[in-house]
């Protein structure tokens, strides 16, 4: 059920992207006009230019993303009397360039990774978990560079010492990374642990460790996107278009989530 259900996201994943629909739209206009559906061909153009244009200008995320990233507040270390361990979420790793180019490479998102390792030296008695296989189709025969062994490579070069870091390398979604890293660790229910992630992902990611069994887990977003409406206007289509997808993804993960959380699916 687990495979099916990560196979079954990553090709929906693929299909609620906006550049799928702009090539549909493309697609159908060269169509109209080589068999001579003029109608078709002028009316699939115009929807699809329309589309550049508005989303190149208008950041049609906004709204929601901003909601998204704001439904847990920012974390504030002087709150914090003691923590028993620090949980962060892969996905800022690259592994596939990180094996070409043999150091890490890591993305946009690499504030997870660091807030962890500051995390973790302001309260050295706390464990670091990382948490992270592979989420690539093409990766699930088991031979590949998992997240959780190229974030190793930036905690040790920060400084962790290495006994005091956990790596989870069999997940490969959050539904899995709360899962297994819950079976991992078996954390006490009078125990502090921070959960580190992007703060879009976050609530998706909290609702999956709860529903785990992780009762003393607290929410620590870091890596905001959004910034006011009025300073995202403007002409940036690459821009809107992947933040557009992200609160796509996030939008229907929550939703998805929830019902699989709720249903025990999976389990």
């Amino acid at each position: 059920m687990d495979t099916l259900f990560f196979i079954a996201s990553k090709l929906l994943a693929g299909l609620i992207r906006v550049e799928t629909w702009l090539l549909i739209g493309l697609g159908l206009t060269t169509l109209g006009a080589s068999i001579g559906w003029l109608r078709l061909a002028r009316r699939a153009g115009l929807v699809t230019l329309a589309g550049v244009v508005l989303i190149g200008t208008v950041p049609l995320h906004h709204p929601v993303l901003h909601w998204i990233e704001t439904r847990h507040p920012s974390g504030d270390r002087s709150d914090l009397d003691r923590i028993d361990g620090i949980v962060v979420l892969g996905g800022a790793e690259i592994p596939s360039a990180s094996r070409f180019w043999g150091q890490a490479q890591l993305s946009g998102a690499a504030e997870r990774l660091v807030e962890g390792t500051a995390l973790a030296l302001a309260f050295p008695e706390a464990r670091l978990v990382h948490t992270g296989g592979s989420g690539r189709l093409g990766d699930m025969t088991g031979d590949f560079l998992s997240e959780a062994r190229v974030a190793q490579q930036v905690y040790l070069s920060l400084g962790l010492a290495p006994e005091r870091l956990t790596l989870e390398e069999t997940s490969r979604n959050t539904f899995e990374n709360a899962r297994n890293a819950h079976a991992l660790i078996l954390p006490h229910d009078n125990e502090v642990w921070l959960l580190v992630t992007s703060a879009a992902h976050m609530p998706r990611a909290l609702n999956s460790f709860q529903a785990a069994g992780w009762s003393g887990i607290r929410p620590w977003p870091v890596d905001y996107r959004t910034t006011s409406f009025r300073e995202a206007l403007g002409w940036q289509p690459l821009g809107n278009m992947s933040m557009l997808n992200a609160t796509m993804r996030e939008g229907i993960g929550l939703a998805v989530y929830a019902w699989r959380n709720r249903g025990g699916a999976g389990n």
